[in-house]
């Protein structure tokens, strides 16, 4: 892209370079390659579609070069980026289900793309009912009890140490986002100790609540979530050892 820019302006500044050099550089100074949001997003619509029985594993928003790449495209193309989750409640700890909502979101607000998420919304709608999911039967209990979901995990020190230098450049943001007061903190100290005393401090003042989803949450609305904020403790396998296993 930088590139491009510079080529732009020669050929625009120097009339001898550009004489000499415009057909063969103008097809490559003006070259777009960001996709189409349309091509995008019913790629993904298709997916989401029970119709076309995709496989989950197979499915783009699960992904991970796919999940950064959309989320950028995303963010800056489309409104529904920052109005999912919906209710104030929730929160965002994995990106397949985030991307396939705003994905949804955005569909509905493109003319062409309209029809199309009805049927991602009936599959989105049977997943949630159990129809399409491959552990539904393995994760039904023996005695006929109804399968609860565990609590998300809670943010540790190992998280934090690991959070810490991937953050660190951007801790006026964090601050800002974990509303944690300048008084808090010092900025006299390096970076990633900033980053540290906000992130412990966000910690005590959440209490039971600051988890690994509660976390996750703040940073993708901060734009800080990153692909290796994302693998930080491999964050839901952070689980305390229980008795029985040690």
């Amino acid at each position: 892209m930088f590139l491009g820019l510079v080529l732009r302006a020669a050929l625009q500044n120097d009339k001898q370079f550009a004489l000499e050099w415009r057909p063969l550089l103008v097809p490559f100074a003006f070259r777009n390659f960001i996709p189409k949001m349309n091509s995008v997003v019913q790629d993904v619509m298709d997916e989401m579609d029970p119709k076309q029985q995709v496989e989950e594993q197979y499915k783009s928003v699960n992904n991970e070069s796919f999940q950064w790449r959309a989320s950028r495209l995303l963010l800056s193309q489309s409104a529904s980026y920052f109005q999912v989750p919906s209710k104030k409640s929730e929160v965002t700890a994995s990106m397949a289900p985030f991307l396939e909502e705003v994905i949804r979101h955005t569909a509905a607000n493109i003319p062409d793309l309209d029809g199309s998420s009805t049927g991602a919304a009936n599959g989105r709608k049977r997943r949630a009912a159990g129809e399409l999911s491959s552990s539904s039967d393995s994760s039904a209990l023996p005695n006929g009890e109804e399968h609860v979901e565990p609590p998300s995990a809670a943010l540790t020190d190992s998280h934090i140490e690991q959070l810490a230098p991937l953050l660190a450049k951007s801790w006026p943001t964090l601050a800002e986002a974990m509303n944690v007061q300048r008084d808090q903190y010092s900025t006299k100290e390096e970076p990633i100790k900033v980053t540290k005393t906000i992130l412990w401090r966000w910690k005590q003042k959440e209490g039971d609540g600051a988890t690994v989803k509660r976390i996750s949450s703040v940073l993708l609305m901060a734009e800080l979530f990153s692909e290796q904020v994302g693998q930080v403790g491999v964050w839901e396998q952070e689980e305390p050892m229980s008795a029985e296993s040690q």
